[in-house]
C-alpha cells in the first residue's frame, strides 16, 4: 500500500497520522478500525484547532490511507468535509489575474500584422486553453 504513495504525500500525511494515533491513544480506540462517530469527534476537535478545509481534507486522506472501511468516504464524514468548506472555504492560489492584453499591446512592435496576430493567437491560447 505505501509503494504506491508518493514520498511526498507520505511526508504531508505524517503530522495528521501522529495526531490521530495520539488521539486514538487518548480515547482508547483502534485506529485502524474508528466508528464514524469517533472519528467525527477527531475532526471536530481539529477544526477547532486549525479552522481549515485543507487540513481537515489532509487528514481525512490520510486516515483513510490506514482505515479498513476506508472512512473518509462515510456520507457523514463527507458532509462533515463539505460544511467546513462551506463555513470556511478555500482562497484561492492567486489573489490576482493578470491582463493579457498589456502582453498583446505591447507585443513585437513593428514586425507585420501577421507576427502580431500569430503573437496574440499563442497568448490567447495560453490563458483560454
Amino acid at each position: 500500500m505505501l509503494a504506491s504513495t508518493a514520498d511526498s504525500t507520505i511526508r504531508q500525511y505524517t503530522k495528521p497520522l501522529r495526531d490521530w494515533w495520539s488521539y486514538c491513544q487518548s480515547e482508547r480506540i483502534s485506529p485502524f478500525a474508528p466508528s464514524s462517530s469517533q472519528f467525527l469527534s477527531f475532526l471536530t476537535r481539529e477544526i477547532e484547532r486549525t479552522m481549515s478545509y485543507l487540513a481537515i481534507n489532509t487528514i481525512r486522506s490520510a486516515v483513510s490511507l490506514i482505515t479498513h472501511s476506508g472512512i473518509g468516504n462515510h456520507a457523514l464524514i463527507t458532509r462533515f468535509c463539505k460544511g467546513v468548506s462551506v463555513l470556511n472555504p478555500p482562497r484561492p492560489r492567486y489573489d490576482y489575474v493578470w491582463d493579457p492584453a498589456l502582453v498583446i499591446d505591447r507585443g513585437p512592435q513593428g514586425t507585420g500584422g501577421a507576427y502580431a496576430a500569430i503573437f496574440s493567437f499563442i497568448i490567447f491560447s495560453k490563458t483560454v486553453g
